[in-house]
């Protein structure tokens, strides 16, 4: 990145005196909280470390965002912020070291030079609802998304700090609210984009939201809450189901309970008193197959949302504007890379298992709860009869089972109510672990979207990523469209998706509509 606007305009602003009002003289951003100059890039221009609340610490601690005081001085945001603080995992998925800042809302806005009325793009980052930040490389990397819109990527309180619920964060909260913290920090950065739409070389009513993994999640919680309503014209949601979006708010506070316990702590102003290490670390995060530390989400308040994401979408009663959602053909990847099995008995009994948990089948009480005909008819689909080894049979299961189909399930319930289009991402990047080994990994995409880690993609994926990039930009508008291809609505009945791959093509039936409408009729995802 170079620094040539930085110093122009710093130079300019000492000739105008210091303290003009933003208005006045203010060569790059004026916003609703003041003068912002940023730097130069090779796309155009970027303004990093951009304050949109104040620092959740001390008293804010488990409250919602408060606004910052606008700036009377003009705010250099040359450089990313702190990530919020998380847990670092060592090798083998154990919490290691925790890493970040509590001080951590800020967001980046990326633009071309000259920006006018073009589509602005908010993005939220995956991680569990536990890690991850907006600066990660394959975000920031002078991202070639923003040639064409302004793309906005921002931070939001994570784990214990965004998503813990308590009976005495309810008591105080003025809506008898806690536990979405993070979602609500969501909130107030999509608030300071859409006032500032136009000031950032913006068209209001082409605002899209997107995220991937959990920040699709956190997309699915925009989408369903009454909170955010008109902030926004369309959305895009990358590898989340939304299977985990509105759980039940009691659980989640009984394990703010738990924490408490953990830090042997008798009330709210103990805990506030804690560091943000000691939090973290007596309440790690769980992802993928691993079930030793707590899985994080936006919890069903009653504030937020009121139900589940999956129960919102089939009543009808999400945001009415045009939805893009979508997968990769390998969702099981990295999840499942240290999962191997050599004998189908082994990989029978895992989805035996995961099975009776998803059907709230008892197990282990006598009642033959893993012989259930359930249980049979789920193992049926991933059987040596389809998949040549039970370690591809694994990976299958997991994939489709925790994504695809509840995917696919919330594309059919919320086609009824609202336009909705489906995507599958099959492409590998040939630089990384060969196919047979991650394939279309999670995540996969990330590089292509952005345009980013440009020396990694090959020339053909280099042009792939240009029109997947067209296509992200054309579904702010509503009316994307792949590669010169038409990007008909999801219906039920044709089962139609694009997939994208070095060329886009339009294909029925991705997966097997029998095992999804079975998982369906059996209680998963809950609607």
């Amino acid at each position: 990145m170079k620094w040539g606007i930085v110093t122009l305009t710093l130079g300019l602003l000492f000739v105008g005196g210091c303290c003009s009002p933003p208005d006045e003289v203010c060569p790059q951003l004026s916003t609703t909280l003041g003068c912002i100059l940023g730097i130069e890039n090779p796309v155009g221009e970027a303004f990093l470390g951009v304050p949109y609340a104040q620092p959740p610490t001390k008293n804010l601690r488990w409250r919602r965002p408060v606004a910052p005081e606008p700036w009377t001085a003009p705010l250099v945001a040359d450089a990313p912020a702190d990530i919020c603080i998380q847990a670092m995992p060592g090798l083998f998925g154990e919490t290691d070291f925790a890493e970040g800042s509590e001080d951590c809302l800020y967001l980046n806005i990326f633009r071309p030079s000259g920006a006018e009325d073009l589509p602005i793009l908010f993005f939220s980052h995956g991680g569990g609802l536990s890690s991850g930040a907006a600066s990660l490389d394959v975000y920031m990397d002078d991202p070639l998304l923003a040639e064409d819109a302004i793309l906005v990527t921002y931070q939001y309180r994570l784990g214990p700090l965004g998503f813990m619920a308590h009976p005495d964060l309810d008591a105080e909260d003025p809506d008898g609210s806690s536990g979405n913290y993070g979602f609500f920090d969501a909130l107030m950065a999509l608030q300071f984009v859409a006032d500032n739409a136009e000031a950032l070389g913006g068209d209001p009513t082409k605002l899209m939201i997107f995220g991937e993994s959990a920040g699709g999640q956190m997309t699915h919680g925009l989408l369903a809450s009454p909170l955010a309503n008109g902030l926004f014209s369309s959305a895009l949601i990358q590898s989340a189901p939304g299977a985990q979006v509105g759980t039940p708010h009691e659980p989640e506070s009984a394990f703010g309970e738990e924490v408490q316990t953990l830090l042997s702590c008798e009330d709210l102003a103990c805990m506030r008193a804690k560091t943000p290490t000691e939090l973290v670390e007596a309440a790690p995060a769980s992802a993928g197959l691993d079930t030793s530390g707590h899985r994080y989400a936006i919890n069903a308040d009653g504030v937020v949302l009121g139900a589940s994401a999956h129960t919102l979408a089939a009543s009808g009663a999400l945001a009415d504007v045009p939805v893009v959602i979508g997968v990769t053909d390998d969702e099981n990847m990295p999840f499942t890379q240290f999962e191997t099995f050599d004998v189908w008995e082994e990989v029978e009994l895992s989805i035996r298992v995961i099975g009776a948990a998803l059907f709230d089948i008892t197990i282990g009480d006598g009642s033959g709860g893993l012989l259930d005909p359930r249980l049979d008819t789920l193992y049926s689909y991933f059987t040596e009869a389809h998949y040549d080894s039970p370690t591809e049979a694994f990976y299958a299961f997991y994939g489709d089972v925790f994504t695809v189909c509840p995917t696919q399930t919330w594309a059919a319930v919320s086609s009824e109510h609202m336009d909705v289009r489906t995507y599958l991402w099959t492409r590998h990047i040939e630089a990384t672990p060969p196919p047979a080994l991650w394939g279309a990994y999670h995540g996969v995409e990330l590089p292509f979207i952005f345009g980013t880690y440009r020396d990694l993609l090959s020339e053909d994926e280099a042009a792939m990523g240009a029109y997947v990039r067209d296509a992200w930009v054309s579904a702010a508008t509503g009316t994307p469209s792949a590669g010169g291809l038409e990007w008909p609505l999801y219906e039920p009945e044709t089962n139609q998706w694009m997939v994208l791959d070095l060329i886009p093509e339009l294909q029925s039936e991705i997966r097997s509509a029998e095992l999804c409408e079975f998982l369906h009729e059996n209680g998963w995802p809950d609607i």
